[in-house]
């Protein structure tokens, strides 16, 4: 019994060992891929992404794969251990591979550049820099009144322009109703004077009756 529990001692001791060995490798291959900080915004976020690698590849330590392979690690530790620190390294090396290609996909190193140079030109000016109030509302008004003026804008030129139509359509009515009115005079004139030719026909065809009657006499 005491074999036992000594050999399980003795054990458990090798696989911390082990995983403190895996650990210190882990650390030094993600710092030789890093390499040194530097004082800028895009080093910064990738000083932050090794911290969390290194948090992430933590978890897969040694103990838990040698418990999920129990007879490999009873019968040969060292070698599932190098197993174990390969597909760490290999799964670090792929993991920093796809975070490199989407920071150059996305051109994060550029613009993270022309942020720290804008920050350089505006500690320059000697203008304080804006920082929240702790109030979102009046944080954002500032930001939101430019829009708004260019908005109010668009909206004087939009009813300059609705009222020069407007105008433009009261003239043509105004024309219109002068337009009709000159034509009803027109008609009241040729209305009058097929009037009058009515009633100088009426007075000839009397006229005519009379003659014709006193020819007849």
């Amino acid at each position: 019994m005491d074999n036992r529990v000594g050999t399980s001692a003795t054990a458990e001791d090798e696989l911390d060992y082990m995983e403190t060995n895996s650990e210190a490798s882990t650390g030094r291959t993600v710092d030789a891929r890093e390499g040194s900080s530097k004082s800028s915004r895009f080093e910064l976020m990738r000083d932050a992404i090794r911290k969390a690698l290194e948090k992430m590849l933590k978890s897969g330590k040694y103990k838990h794969f040698a418990k999920a392979y129990f007879a490999h690690s009873k019968n040969n530790p060292h070698s599932l251990k190098n197993i174990h620190d390969f597909f760490i390294r290999e799964l670090q090396n792929n993991i920093l591979k796809e975070i490199d290609m989407v920071l150059q996909a996305e051109m994060i190193e550029e613009l993270l550049g022309k942020l720290d140079k804008l920050e350089e030109a505006a500690a320059g000016s000697g203008k304080s820099m804006w920082r929240p109030s702790g109030e979102p509302a009046e944080d954002f008004l500032p930001h939101l009144l430019p829009y708004k003026h260019l908005e109010c804008q668009k909206l004087k030129l939009e009813v300059r322009d609705i009222e020069q139509n407007a105008t433009e359509l009261a003239r043509n009515v105004v024309q219109g109703r002068e337009r009709v009115q000159e034509l009803k005079k027109q008609l009241d004139v040729r209305q009058q004077r097929w009037k009058n030719l009515h009633s100088l026909h009426q007075d000839v065809a009397k006229v005519e009756k009379i003659v014709e009657y006193n020819l007849l006499l």
